[in-house]
């Protein structure tokens, strides 16, 4: 697994970490699963989770376990609209690492 990248003391998102938080903005509320539907092209199953469980433990995402049983529902945090905008702007991200995990 490669290590995660640091930025301002968080990880610092790709390309497909950026579309994720898009899918988390643009579906606030949705599970994990619902979030990752369109990237399982590219990635695995497993890859994917992982990257969305490391946008959780540096809180570009929060993810609500307990509303309901066995689904794991994903919003937005304030780092993570934080993040979307400076990407709009053209700011320089990292390409995806092959293997898709951080």
């Amino acid at each position: 697994m490669q290590p995660s990248l640091v930025w301002e003391g968080y990880m610092r998102p790709d390309d497909i970490d950026i579309e994720l938080l898009k899918r988390c903005q643009e579906n606030p509320g949705s599970p994990l699963a619902e979030i990752f539907e369109p990237f399982l092209i590219k990635l695995s199953e497993r890859a994917l989770y992982n990257r969305l469980f490391q946008l959780e433990a540096h809180r570009f995402i929060c993810v609500d376990r307990a509303s309901r049983r066995g689904r794991a529902l994903a919003s937005l945090t304030e780092l993570g609209e934080k993040t979307i905008s400076e990407a709009g702007l053209g700011r320089a991200r990292p390409a995806c690492v092959a293997g898709g995990s951080l």
